[in-house]
């Protein structure tokens, strides 16, 4: 699932799991299973690879939200939202997620 994105789009994908678990402040059961499939599928060094870039390349939100907005394919940034959906539904989606997940469909023009 996760193997066919880019590099760039495996970094947007584990960025914005960092990002959406830190808008609730809380990683449910729900949430850290779906972590562990990312980790699985991407293998654990690659992903704490791509976890360690975040903070090293982004100083902070402003420049992860301008490296968003222009990763991606139409058919990456669709999988990418369906899983983050997954992900902020996973034990119950609060207003911080789902403020989150609308800013995230909007810059990526998905409906």
């Amino acid at each position: 699932m996760f193997t066919s994105l880019t590099y760039e789009e495996r970094l947007a994908l584990v960025g914005l799991i960092k990002w959406l678990t830190l808008s609730d402040l809380e990683t449910t059961p729900g949430e850290l299973a779906l972590i562990d499939k990312v980790v699985k599928e991407l293998g654990e060094g690659e992903y704490h690879r791509l976890f360690n870039e975040v903070d090293s390349r982004f100083k902070g939100f402003e420049e992860f939200s301008a490296f968003v907005t222009a990763t991606g394919s139409t058919a990456a940034r669709r999988l990418i939202y369906d899983f983050m959906l997954e992900y902020a539904e996973a034990d119950a989606l609060d207003v911080n997620e789902g403020r989150d997940l609308a800013w995230l469909a909007r810059i990526w023009s998905l409906d």
